[in-house]
């Protein structure tokens, strides 16, 4: 964690992608959205893709480096197909808890869907990684997360 900036500077690393596959990766999570999700987040290797939230609700940094840091060092996140677990947010609401649904759909894709309500999380998760993949698929957007140049970087030029 000391060789990431992110964390010093209080933001989060997104990767690098074009203008036209980050326009429709977002897309992609707006028109799946279900009825009690919070939060769709697309991470690409420790990296943000894309994030789709309410507009009255922040989700800011420390939360997303906890939410990041809770996924990618539970080795049975990756092994599952997907899962679920309740999961608090300090910053968001100290005093309860939220419904996270993790999936990977690639090796290095994960899916987060955040719910705010437990009822049939796994369900509603199924079924909008379902489409949510489906969509990624038919426009070719998982390709963009594994170019060489979205490599591990936090300087500007790094190739």
């Amino acid at each position: 964690m000391d060789r990431y900036p992110s964390f010093i500077l209080n933001t989060i690393n997104c990767l690098r992608l074009p203008r036209v596959a980050r326009a429709t990766i977002g897309n992609i999570l707006l028109n799946q959205r279900e009825k009690d999700l919070f939060y769709a987040i697309l991470l690409a290797n420790q990296q943000m893709v894309h994030i789709v939230r309410p507009k009255k609700h922040i989700l800011y940094p420390p939360d997303l480096h906890l939410i990041m840091n809770f996924v990618n060092s539970s080795d049975s996140f990756r092994s599952s197909d997907e899962a679920w677990t309740p999961y608090c947010l300090p910053n968001f609401n100290s005093k309860g808890f939220l419904h996270l649904y993790v999936c990977y759909l690639t090796p290095e894709l994960c899916l987060l869907l955040v719910f705010s309500k437990a009822d049939n999380v796994y369900i509603k998760g199924h079924k909008c990684k379902e489409q949510i993949l489906a969509e990624l698929k038919a426009n070719s957007c998982t390709e963009h997360t594994s170019l060489p140049f979205n490599a591990d970087c936090y300087l500007p030029f790094c190739m």
